[in-house]
């Protein structure tokens, strides 16, 4: 019996200090979207979210760092790709380091993730949080077209009627 408890114990360890994976789905990302995780081992999360017309992203990670007890070694990175987290997708810049914040401007309609990859060197392994923020970049309405093409020829207008006055 102490046998069988040994070895349970020791698969329980093991499955503790090995590699994970999870998948959060912000959905339909609002303007601002925000998770705070609890990772151990060595790490690889994915953070689904879309967006229906352009918009303008800033992202931040940090970590709750308490030495010995939690934390994450200084190789964690994030990454935001276009695409699936399980199919096709293409990196959009430059990975950032936890503690950093990164823009990404002008992201057109539709699927994007954040992979975040990392390592953990705590006892009790680590803890971070992904924070994203979205505003809409700005586009012209068609009325303000309509308003600008409406004032060009009143302008005519006014231009002709001063040329035939003089």
């Amino acid at each position: 019996m102490n046998m069988i408890k040994s070895l349970f114990a020791s698969a329980l360890l093991a499955v503790s200090f090995s590699a994970s994976a999870a998948v959060y789905d912000f959905g339909s990302h609002d303007s601002i979207e925000s998770k705070t995780v609890s990772v151990n081992g060595s790490f690889t999360d994915y953070f689904t979210f879309n967006i229906a017309k352009p918009v303008n992203v800033t992202s931040i990670s940090t970590q709750l760092s308490i030495p010995l007890a939690f934390n994450i070694d200084s190789s964690a990175r994030v990454s935001l790709f276009s695409g699936t987290w399980n199919g096709a997708n293409t990196l959009i810049g430059n990975a950032f380091s936890f503690d950093q914040a990164a823009a990404f401007t002008s992201l057109s309609a539709g699927s994007y993730f954040y992979k975040v990859t990392g390592n953990t060197t705590g006892a009790f392994g680590g803890i971070y949080a992904l924070s994203s923020a979205a505003n809409v970049a700005p586009v012209p309405e068609p009325e303000t077209y309509a308003l600008m093409g409406m004032g060009l020829v009143g302008l005519l207008a006014a231009r002709r009627r001063k040329a035939k006055q003089a």
